[in-house]
């Protein structure tokens, strides 16, 4: 399922580098303490998850997977 990002996580992942050619590999943590790992996110905007998020608040964080410790 392609999920747009809210407009505030579209300017967060412009400061992050590219994983590949126009995309980033991000996990999202969401404010009820799941993680969704392995997203792959195109042009910094479009999420591809496997379920739908109910709203902008719903993101607490949004970090590179790669850069997991």
């Amino acid at each position: 399922m392609e999920f747009e990002l809210p407009k505030r996580w579209q300017k967060h992942l412009q400061g992050l580098p590219e994983s590949a050619m126009g995309s980033q590999h991000v996990d999202i943590v969401l404010n009820t303490g799941e993680v969704i790992e392995n997203v792959t996110v195109y042009n910094g905007r479009f999420a591809q998850l496997s379920h739908a998020l109910n709203s902008e608040q719903s993101i607490v964080n949004i970090v590179m997977n790669d850069q997991k410790k």
